[in-house]
């Protein structure tokens, strides 16, 4: 007599993003970070094991689109970021949608969820890593910066940009200069570039 073939369960990414819940990935990084406090003080030990590089970090205050998310954690992913910071309030987080856009980078890149972003990046600081906020004007030229040491850039969210209280804690503001009739990019291509300008200055374009 034939096997009556049971109904497919939904793997687990099918159900969190079929409840709407956070999808994380597979990546024993993140289960650790998953399982713990997921504190930023994580990340920065996990980027001390990879490599010479200096530490590199990426916050996002107050992101609200996942696609974007997705899209900034996938140029971490390909530039060497060693973590991306994230406010556990009043921003997505690693929705199904978020991880579909990042096309395998949530899975790769850690994350860490604060509660209060300004504490974490003064955090970084006492480690000393120099914090970079970016402004849609007012700041430095990114490529006339020094952006080859401990570092974390700070982008965001969509419409309000870095809240001021966020843009002070900043050792420095970088503005891209803009040559049309827009004042600015949107955050997943600002998060490109600048993330590029990082790997260009510190001389590491090319995989090895």
């Amino acid at each position: 007599m034939p096997r009556e073939e049971l109904p497919r369960e939904p793997s687990a990414p099918e159900q969190l993003e079929e409840e709407g819940r956070p999808l994380f990935g597979r990546n024993p990084v993140l289960e650790l970070l998953r399982a713990g406090s997921r504190r930023v003080e994580a990340i920065a030990i996990i980027s001390e094991g990879r490599g010479p590089a200096p530490p590199f970090f990426l916050a996002l205050d107050q992101v609200q689109d996942p696609r974007n998310l997705g899209a900034v954690l996938r140029s971490a992913e390909v530039t060497g970021v060693h973590g991306v910071i994230l406010p556990k309030h009043h921003a997505v987080g690693l929705t199904g949608a978020a991880a579909k856009s990042a096309m395998g980078a949530a899975e790769l890149v850690a994350v860490a969820r604060e509660t209060n972003l300004v504490q974490a990046l003064e955090e970084l600081k006492k480690e000393g890593v120099w914090i970079v906020g970016a402004v849609p004007t007012g700041g430095k030229i990114p490529w006339e910066m020094d952006l080859t040491g401990p570092l974390c850039l700070v982008l965001g969210g969509e419409g309000e940009g870095l809240r001021p209280l966020v843009a002070r804690s900043c050792d420095f503001l970088a503005s891209l200069p803009m040559r049309g009739q827009l004042g600015s990019l949107n955050i997943s291509a600002a998060a490109a570039v600048l993330c590029y300008e990082v790997l260009r200055q510190r001389g590491r374009g090319e995989k090895t």
